[in-house]
């Protein structure tokens, strides 16, 4: 359900519509562009997530699912943030964490929200994506100051239709991208959406199976987006301007770079390499990808991960280091574990 923030070129005005998910279109090795997976490249490697904190609210009552922690950032204090969609019992949802000390301290809270991502903008504001806390159960994007208050709701809809948005990624421009987790394979009625610094909308694409993770390339010329029910790895790619190229041509688009089993593709992460960090949802684990879309690593936690650990949702790198901190639900209730990235962390937008 986010993931790391990039310093964009600059966008210009809107972003075109791109074309149908779902298109495959074949690569070739043009430069910034993505590349098919090569099959003699070997096996990819098996990295091991550590257990960091364990037992975040405690464990699920007796029958009732594991937590869904999500949308794992770091704050320009140092600190980590994180979000717990459905709560704890006093209806806390956003959740700050002290990497010396590892106290875990509730920052907001109420009693309708299901808070499923969030973003850290320039300013040091958290942008925040509630999948159906809005106006008649559906979604919006909510924006609060970084201790919890001021908050306020940037976003209910888009061009008067509900949205119910799961993740979202800054853009470096004062503006961010959502997914709008609707649809399924039949109906596949889920949409990409960009927000520039005014406000104002611009749709990237439809014709989605419950878009969920997203985040840009460290040049802002690709957009990876996550597709859970259809259990895909999409990429968009974006024009020199910023706009969401639509052709049919090598190496533009949009193009299906991996498919999934073993549980469903949730949130992602890009690192500074161009590295990205897809959980999988009842996975248990995090498939790597190169730049190029090339499986290079799977990072599953010590002990069992689909037992211990099963709702892996979303991967946060540490600036400046390639510390990797994973959230994950599971028995014992909300877990934060650790694990080394293969590259350093994409510099956040409030670095300036």
């Amino acid at each position: 359900m986010t993931t790391s923030s990039v310093r964009r070129r600059s966008t210009g005005t809107v972003l075109g519509v791109a074309a149908a998910a779902g298109l495959l279109v074949l690569l070739t090795g043009l430069p910034g562009r993505a590349q098919p997976a090569d099959p003699s490249s070997g096996s990819p490697t098996e990295v091991v997530a550590t257990p960091w904190i364990r037992g975040i609210l405690g464990a699920p009552a007796e029958g009732a699912p594991p937590p869904v922690p999500e949308g794992p950032a770091f704050t320009p204090d140092g600190d980590l943030v994180f979000v717990s969609a459905f709560g704890d019992a006093e209806g806390n949802k956003v959740y700050e964490v002290d990497l010396d000390t590892k106290q875990v301290r509730p920052l907001y809270g109420d009693d309708t929200s299901v808070i499923a991502s969030l973003d850290v903008a320039a300013d040091g504001r958290f942008y925040l994506s509630d999948y159906n806390g809005g106006p008649g159960g559906s979604g919006r994007i909510l924006t609060m100051a970084p201790d919890g208050t001021d908050v306020r709701t940037l976003i209910d809809a888009f061009e008067g239709t509900p949205i119910y948005p799961d993740d979202l990624v800054m853009d470096g421009d004062g503006g961010f991208f959502y997914t709008d987790m609707q649809g399924n394979v039949l109906e596949p009625t889920g949409r990409v959406v960009h927000v520039d610094a005014s406000g104002a909308q611009t749709l990237v694409s439809g014709g989605l199976a419950h878009p969920n993770g997203i985040a840009l390339s460290p040049d802002g010329s690709r957009l990876w987006v996550s597709e859970h029910l259809a259990n895909r790895l999409l990429t968009f790619d974006l024009d020199e301007s910023g706009v969401a190229v639509d052709e049919w041509a090598p190496g533009t688009g949009v193009s299906v770079y991996a498919h999934y089993s073993g549980g469903l593709a949730d949130s992602l992460t890009v690192d500074a390499a161009g590295n990205v960090y897809q959980a999988m949802y009842f996975g248990g684990r995090v498939e790597v990808f190169d730049s190029s879309g090339n499986p290079v690593a799977t990072v599953r936690p010590e002990g069992n991960g689909p037992e211990q650990f099963p709702t892996t949702t979303n991967v946060a790198i540490r600036p400046g280091t390639r510390e990797a901190y994973l959230t994950a639900g599971g028995p014992e209730g909300i877990s934060i574990l650790r694990f080394t990235a293969l590259a350093d962390a994409l510099p956040p937008v409030w670095e300036g």
